[in-house]
């Protein structure tokens, strides 16, 4: 890779003053943990950053959104998993993959299941997501994984070098797609998100201990098909980077802190991000040919993120960016970051 992934920042064309930004920051770590002092500063500079230098935007990555709008036109298709099924069609005949952030736990429509597994299958790629619950959660409602959910999840585990575990997360079990589905994907990933103290998204782990091994995060996941990521060479060394050899040659080397966080590259404002289309018109063009010839305009060559952006679930967040922002997008800017080599070390 380039002379940017050893770095582990990428600076843009901002002049001096992002540099003394992110110097100061960095040399703020050195007082130890986080404190919410320092916490202010490092928000108070990656604002600055994003207003003078915003990082670089992937052209590669679109992300496919359900909205409050997709449940008044499509309910009944999205109740019963149909709109799914239609985008995976379109995915598969415009032959792109791409990463779900839902998790299809429980069966709605069997026959739509089974329509589902079977079309995922034919995808370049198709990352479904997994949900990571620790030991203390599964205290008030939790069960131990079954056989076949434990192998399931056995087949999708990173098996890393580990030079120093450190406190990466251990989760004590999953919620997992259903097992027709699960067994359909290319990868399983987790969505877990982690909050500091204050309740700003600042850092996301990249990957979960289990048994074994590690299962990585959804972008994680969906850039190592994109990259050509050798993932049985991978080197977790916590509390300083993850590095990722790539099959053609080169690395990328991720910074992490000690529990395996990487600090979230948040290239800008939501409005300032990626493009997106909506799922319903996505869905569509399985039988608009006309529509279908738009959205292949689109997503030809690219990665889709599929995202619920819907105010019913409140599956927002503040960032230090914003107030309000769709916790859909952390995983898109960990995407963009991977797929863009850019990364923030700030400790």
């Amino acid at each position: 890779m380039s002379k940017q992934s050893e770095s582990s920042i990428n600076l843009g064309k901002g002049g001096l003053f992002p540099l003394c930004a992110f110097l100061a920051c960095a040399a703020l770590s050195f007082t130890g943990v986080w404190s919410g002092a320092d916490r202010h500063a490092y928000d108070l500079l990656l604002r600055a950053k994003s207003r003078i230098a915003p990082l670089k935007l992937s052209p590669r990555v679109v992300s496919v959104d359900i909205t409050d709008n997709t449940e008044l036109t499509d309910g009944p298709a999205l109740e019963s998993r149909q709109i799914f099924l239609d985008s995976l069609r379109v995915m598969r005949d415009a032959g792109v993959g791409g990463g779900f952030d839902f998790l299809f736990s429980a069966s709605k429509n069997p026959d739509v299941d089974a329509e589902m597994a079977k079309t995922a299958g034919g995808l370049p790629r198709c990352v479904l997501a997994v949900v990571p619950l620790s030991k203390a959660e599964t205290n008030f409602s939790g069960r131990e994984l079954d056989p076949t959910e434990s192998s399931i999840i056995e087949k999708h585990l990173w098996h890393p070098k580990v030079v120093r575990a450190g406190n990466v997360p251990v989760a004590a079990r999953f919620l997992l797609p259903t097992a027709v589905l699960a067994q359909s994907a290319t990868h399983l990933a987790h969505v877990g998100l982690i909050s500091d103290p204050d309740g700003i998204y600042r850092r996301v782990p990249l990957l979960y201990r289990w048994g074994s091994g590690y299962i990585p995060s959804l972008p994680l996941a969906m850039a190592a098909d994109e990259l050509g990521i050798d993932v049985t060479g991978a080197v977790l060394d916590a509390g300083r980077s993850l590095v990722l050899p790539l099959k053609k040659g080169g690395r990328i080397v991720v910074p992490i802190d000690d529990s395996g966080c990487i600090y979230i590259p948040y290239a800008g404002q939501w409005k300032d991000g990626l493009r997106r289309i909506p799922m319903e018109t996505l869905a569509r063009a399985a039988s608009d040919p006309e529509t279908f010839d738009r959205v292949f305009d689109v997503i030809d060559g690219n990665i889709l993120s599929l995202c619920d952006l819907t105010t019913a679930k409140k599956d927002f967040g503040t960032t230090p960016l914003e107030p309000v922002f769709p916790l859909s997008g952390i995983h898109n800017a960990v995407l963009n970051g991977l797929l863009t080599d850019t990364f923030f070390r700030p400790f």
